[in-house]
């Protein structure tokens, strides 16, 4: 999939299609929670001016996440976008089934419809493997075809270590298992149990 163009006049002409000639107002929230990225005040300032070139009129409003998340979850949302930022864990549909776009499983309801909701049963039913990533592309062509989301970035994370440490493989979820690394040679100590 190519990513989505930046085209400020072929933006404002969808606009006018649409029956928005002159823009409209939206409100985006920055929703705080505890792992966020700090950079998401200044991202969505960005994403906001660009939006204000095209005349969609934007009005940023930062909350913490538990001020809100009665409204997202009764879906009391409409109007109204979301900054977000998480983690990249595996591939793109890896965590946006369960947490964002699921309406039978989610936490996040940030986006839903009927036609995710099937591919999502599919995937969850695949018996195969290659079952399971057809389906994950599926899904990811849909939310993409959508514009259920407009990934700005994603970035890798940089992991070094050294023959002195042993038992490390880089994960990307947050919870990093720090306890079960090893020092690279015995150090003549014992362990209480072995992970």
């Amino acid at each position: 999939m190519e990513p989505y163009p930046y085209d400020p006049d072929r933006a404002k002409q969808l606009l006018k299609e649409a029956g928005y000639p002159k823009g409209f107002d939206v409100n985006m929230w920055i929703v705080q929670m505890a792992a966020q990225s700090t950079e998401t005040p200044a991202l969505s300032t960005a994403v906001a001016g660009y939006w204000e070139e095209i005349g969609i009129n934007v009005k940023i409003e930062t909350y913490n996440v538990m001020a809100k998340y009665g409204d997202i979850l009764s879906r009391k949302t409409a109007g109204v976008v979301f900054a977000y930022t998480g983690q990249k864990e595996g591939p793109p549909w890896g965590r946006a089934y369960s947490l964002l776009t699921y309406s039978k499983a989610t936490r996040f309801p940030l986006y839903e419809s009927t036609e995710l909701d099937a591919l999502v049963d599919g995937y969850l039913e695949a018996f195969t493997p290659e079952e399971r990533d057809s389906f994950a592309e599926e899904i990811t062509r849909n939310l993409h075809g959508e514009y259920a989301f407009a990934p700005i970035a994603a970035v890798d994370m940089v992991w070094a270590t050294s023959d002195t440490v042993a038992n490390y493989a880089p994960q990307s979820a947050a919870i990093r298992y720090y306890e079960y690394l090893t020092h690279g040679k015995a150090l003549g100590t014992f362990r209480l149990f072995e992970p």
